[in-house]
């Protein structure tokens, strides 16, 4: 299929979503990425998207920088979206904390969980943390690939069901992205945090996300986090919330524009394949440490995408 008419269809997939969100429902969407990670930040400006396109409006927005200070203000019939993405591992407990939180104190709420890669290398450990979806009662949870669905299937009774990512949402969206005429050469973009793959060498000259936010940002970030800590009051970190939404769009706008510079991508950042994707370039991927790209392309992208033989 080209790529043009996958990507238009994976979108349109998206709205499975609404069978588990009641029209005019009060959503609380949780694990907002106050960080710098352009692939979540892609993830969250498509949710936004999404919810918006359908007449959908969050309430309440908490990260793990500030829902323990904020969820009380959770109510009853609130229905509860947590972040898609790729956090439901081993590797970044932080977010996994934050769902087992909100799963005990919000026992009635009906919660969703957005497209997630679910993958344990302890397999006993992932049981233990499904259990608490299971025990919860009321739970849907989205897999972004058949590993993902057929882990949470054998191993709870949680409702599962296969969703592309969100952020296919902003696919010729109003305010979202659209192919990128021109471009030439290749971006070589290969990750250097917990999932990049042991042995595998990065070209010369290749970059990652880091690379492409300025000192300048990164400082503003890191003050706007200091000064949002040392804020207890909700009405007065909401300025500060502000400030570091209009920042965050400016680092993104600057990672498309590098991304539509370029005719080709080569990459092992699952983001960075869908960036490329959402602006129409060719794209070829290397493998994560755990396989995160090759369950996605084989479940969504075959025929869009090429896999490059790993070194």
């Amino acid at each position: 299929m080209p790529l043009r008419e996958t990507m238009q269809s994976l979108k349109s997939r998206l709205d499975a979503l609404l069978d588990d969100i009641p029209a005019g429902a009060r959503i609380v969407h949780l694990d907002v990425p106050m960080y710098l990670n352009i692939g979540d930040q892609l993830i969250d400006w498509g949710t936004e998207t999404f919810l918006a396109s359908h007449g959908l409006k969050t309430s309440l927005r908490l990260s793990v920088r500030d829902y323990r200070r904020d969820m009380h203000l959770i109510r009853p019939e609130d229905v509860i979206l947590f972040q898609g993405g790729g956090n439901m591992n081993e590797l970044w407990p932080v977010h996994e904390a934050l769902r087992q939180d909100i799963l005990k104190a919000f026992p009635k709420n009906k919660i969703v969980l957005f497209p997630q890669t679910i993958f344990f290398r302890d397999e006993e450990k992932g049981k233990t943390i499904l259990r608490a979806y299971e025990e919860h009662g009321n739970c849907v949870l989205y897999a972004r690939d058949r590993a993902s669905l057929d882990f949470v299937t054998r191993t709870v009774s949680v409702p599962c069901k296969l969703s592309p990512d969100m952020a296919h949402a902003l696919w010729q969206a109003e305010g979202g992205l659209k192919p990128a005429q021109g471009g030439s050469g290749t971006l070589h973009f290969m990750r250097r945090d917990a999932e990049a793959p042991d042995g595998q060498q990065a070209p010369d000259g290749s970059v990652d996300w880091d690379d492409l936010i300025p000192p300048a940002d990164k400082l503003a970030a890191k003050y706007i986090f200091a000064a949002i800590k040392r804020c207890p009051p909700r009405a007065a970190r909401l300025p500060l919330v502000h400030l570091w939404e209009a920042r965050k769009r400016a680092v993104i706008r600057r990672c498309v524009r590098t991304f539509s510079g370029y005719g080709e991508i080569h990459t092992n950042r699952l983001h960075a394949v869908i960036l490329g994707c959402l602006l129409g370039k060719k794209v070829s991927y290397h493998d994560n440490s755990y396989g995160k790209l090759s369950g996605y392309a084989d479940c969504w992208l075959r025929g869009a995408v090429e896999k490059l033989n790993e070194q």
